[in-house]
């Protein structure tokens, strides 16, 4: 049975097969200074002939471009998006008939990523090609998950958000029972995609979680999963949540004293335990499927806690011109909010906070 990727000329031509196309693997934007991608091509009989032509094109939403030629005893060409970013004098072996087959792409960023097609030909009709994604992906510069009330009794609403990413990434919830040890994946999830100018994507998602789902007592690790799919690059970001006993009574609180933040009744629904929050830089990978822990205690937050509404779980700064982002915990007054006067102190005092960190780096 014949090859198929094998395609040979009239009687007496060569017949040429590619073995082996080299693309690497997903690359971090600016990690690299250059990546080779090489069409490793062989002929039938033993001696080589002057009239091999090698082409490389590139595919991007299904618009193949030329982006590359060389035939034998010539000089290579670097065409469309890659003039001017190729090593025209890179050799990929001693032989005259091989030596400029392969791409020395310098500086690769995002723009560079797509399928690249190597298609090998002779001027006597034989020829093969081969294709294979190259992907130059971005990881996020945040990924934050929150968790507040809803306007509905016995719901809770998850949200979480990523910036600046590429290519288009994906966003999942995640439930994790500290008894079971066991991960489920949450369906229902709103997700929303933004396609900036600079060509990275942002993502947020939402959505509500039944109290009346969660076993009374147990301890829960909700996560919110960003997966950058042709990059097989993932990260976790998890909220720790106790599911407590509904209130059969109504008894009024007292309100908090100046400053101070009101006592959550015991028989209140379920609270968050804390957040677990990582720096833009040295985040590591969770474990998702193993161990049944819930997500570690520590985290960098601004102190000192502060009171807020019952619905409200951080107050979150953005610094752009530093590219830091700022995270005060508040502490949860329970059924008694705060008044306006409380709210609007806290408001003045995270926003100082996070001011005075700010200045500080």
């Amino acid at each position: 049975m014949s090859d198929p990727t094998r395609v040979s000329g009239p009687a007496g031509s060569w017949a040429l097969r590619i073995g082996q196309l080299h693309v690497p693997s997903p690359i971090r934007n600016g990690s690299v200074k250059d990546v080779v991608l090489d069409c490793d091509y062989s002929l039938d009989a033993g001696e080589k002939p002057d009239d091999i032509v090698v082409k490389w094109y590139l595919n991007q939403e299904s618009n193949p471009s030329p982006v590359y030629q060389w035939i034998v005893s010539k000089i290579p060409q670097a065409l469309g998006v890659l003039s001017g970013r190729v090593d025209l004098l890179y050799p990929a072996t001693d032989q005259p008939s091989t030596r400029h087959r392969a791409l020395r792409i310098l500086n690769p960023t995002i723009e560079l990523s797509g399928e690249y097609r190597c298609e090998v030909s002779t001027l006597r009709g034989g020829e093969d090609s081969k294709a294979k994604k190259m992907i130059i992906y971005v990881p996020e510069d945040n990924l934050e998950l929150t968790q507040s009330k809803t306007s509905v009794d016995g719901q809770f609403r998850l949200s979480c958000e990523a910036d600046g990413v590429f290519p288009k990434p994906e966003l999942t919830f995640i439930k994790k029972s500290e008894e079971s040890g066991g991960a489920q994946i949450l369906d229902g999830a709103e997700v929303r995609v933004t396609d900036r100018k600079d060509g990275l994507f942002d993502i947020e998602a939402d959505i509500v979680v039944d109290e009346a789902s969660l076993e009374v007592g147990s301890q829960y690790a909700f996560g919110c999963e960003l997966k950058i799919p042709d990059a097989d690059y993932s990260l976790v970001e998890w909220e720790n949540y106790e599911a407590r006993r509904p209130s059969t009574t109504s008894t009024p609180s007292p309100s908090p004293a100046p400053g101070e933040a009101a006592e959550v009744p015991e028989g209140e629904g379920g609270v968050p335990l804390e957040s677990v929050h990582r720096a833009v830089d040295g985040k590591q990978r969770n474990d998702l499927h193993g161990g049944g822990g819930l997500a570690p205690s520590t985290g960098p937050e601004l102190e000192p806690p502060l009171p807020c509404m019952e619905n409200v779980t951080a107050l979150k700064f953005r610094s752009y011109r530093l590219r830091h982002q700022y995270k005060v915990r508040c502490t949860l007054s329970g059924a008694a909010a705060l008044s306006p006067g409380h709210l609007s102190a806290a408001l003045a005092l995270a926003a100082a906070w996070a001011w005075a960190w700010a200045r500080r780096l």
